[in-house]
Parts: structure tokens; sequence; C-alpha cells
């Protein structure tokens, strides 16, 4: 006859109902291997009609747990921006007057939502880096990701533009026909703008300026974005818009008599 296999569930109830018909305590707490202490709990779970499970090892009280309101303002923000992380939704909710945890503890509440997948943590793991002996064994570049600029329709946007841009080069492309008696002539102007690092509170007071709305690239040279730009190659007012210099050129081509009278 195969042995019987028991639960602890089921050996905990057997010792109770052992030590309820014995007289000797102790010698039944010896006989299932247990302490009087452990039997003592056993006994005091089956008076008040508890189960035999083990009991949850978490804590009643949690000391500094952040709200659960604040968990699921994070969790709200993140449903809605999916690409973004634990230090832009800390700034967010920050500057909506939120006291938000640090960082990591955002980025855990991320996690233990499941937020965050391993396939998307993969994607913005470094890149190892190859060292060689000689001069041009190996070449090596670090490539920034392809992106659009795009027009600052909502603040959301704006701030995602504007921290693809800050501490990046990027280029102003101006496309401009001038026609006359069928005459045309067709330029492209392009500029090399270099933004300096910014802080995302540097970021935030910009959009709130409103002037990131509706540009391209969701900010305006000749405004506060003047502030931003480190180095420029290129047209200033390509930049803005409109290359005047390269127009001037186009127009004293065709019309010479125009720019004539101009300057």
């Amino acid at each position: 006859m195969p042995w019987k296999d028991k639960t602890v569930e089921e050996l905990r109830k057997e010792f109770v109902e052992a030590a309820k018909k014995s007289r000797n305590f102790s010698s039944v707490c010896r006989e299932f291997g247990i302490t009087r202490k452990t039997g003592y709990k056993w006994m005091e779970r089956d008076s008040i009609g508890e189960d035999f499970a083990n009991r949850s090892r978490r804590p009643n009280v949690v000391a500094n747990k952040t709200p659960e309101e604040i968990e699921l303002q994070i969790i709200g923000l993140r449903i809605e921006h999916p690409g973004w992380g634990a230090k832009k939704i800390k700034a967010v909710l920050e500057k909506k007057g939120l006291v938000m945890p640090c960082t990591k503890t955002v980025n855990n509440i991320l996690n233990r939502y499941n937020c965050i997948t391993e396939e998307e943590s993969l994607k913005h793991k470094a890149f190892t880096r190859f060292e060689k002996k000689h001069c041009n064994e190996m070449w090596q570049t670090d490539f920034k990701g392809e992106f659009k600029m795009q027009d600052g329709k909502t603040e959301a946007e704006a701030i995602e533009m504007l921290q693809l841009l800050s501490g990046r080069d990027h280029q102003v492309m101006t496309g401009m026909t001038v026609l006359r008696d069928g005459n045309a002539i067709t330029h492209t102007e392009i500029t090399d703008v270099h933004f300096r690092p910014l802080t995302e509170e540097e970021i935030l007071r910009y959009v709130e300026t409103g002037e990131s709305m509706d540009k391209a690239g969701s900010y305006g040279i000749q405004g506060g974005a003047a502030l931003f730009c480190g180095k420029m190659d290129g047209d200033y007012y390509d930049v803005m818009g409109l290359p005047v210099c390269r127009l001037g050129e186009t127009l004293k081509e065709l019309a010479p008599e125009l720019m004539g009278e101009l300057l």
C-alpha cells in the first residue's frame, strides 16, 4: 500500500486533533517535531476558527510607501504617453504640484504594473564598445536614430520634440522657388543647428509660454529658443522660415531691376 502524501495544513490539523485528546501536550509536540510555542500557535488558530495555511509575511504598515493616488497618476500618465520614462513622468507630475517619490521609485512602480517590457528595455541598453590596438582597424559611429521634425500641436508633442533636440545637432531645410515670366529658380537652404543640453524645467517653462505651438521643431529661434542654440552653421533667417540672403541672390538673377531699387 503506497504512502499517503499529506500537506502541511493537514499535518497541522492532525496535530491539533491529537493535542485535544492527549493529556501530555509536550509529547504531542515532540511527536510532530515542533516546539511548544508553535503548538500553542496552531491551537490558538483552531480556537478562533482560522485555517492552518501560512500567513503572508507582508508587513501591515510599510514606511514611506507611495500613496495609491500617486501611483494611479503615474500609471495614468504612462498609459497616455507610452514613450515617457520615469524621469519625465516625475517632472510633469511635480509641475502639477504633486509630491513625488524619487525617479527610481517611479520606475519601480512602472515595473510593478508591467508598464516596462524587456523588449523596450533592450532598445535602450547601451551598446558594447570595442577597442582595437591600432588606428583604423575598426570604424565606429554613434547612431542617434531617425525622427521627424514635427510641429508642437500639443504641449506633450512639444515637450517630446524638444527632448529629442536637447544636446544634439539637427538640420533645418527650407525649400524655395522664385517664378517670373516662365522662368523658375529653386533652392534648398540647409542650416545646421546645435542645441545645448536642456533641463526638464527649461523645456516645461518654454512650452508653457506657448511659443512652441505650431512651429516646426516646436521652437522659434527668434524667441526664447535663442537661449537653447549653442551653435549654428548657415542662415539664421532660414531657421526662422525664409532664407532672406538666398532670396536676395535669386531676385538679383530673375529681377535685377527690383533689387536695384531696394539696394
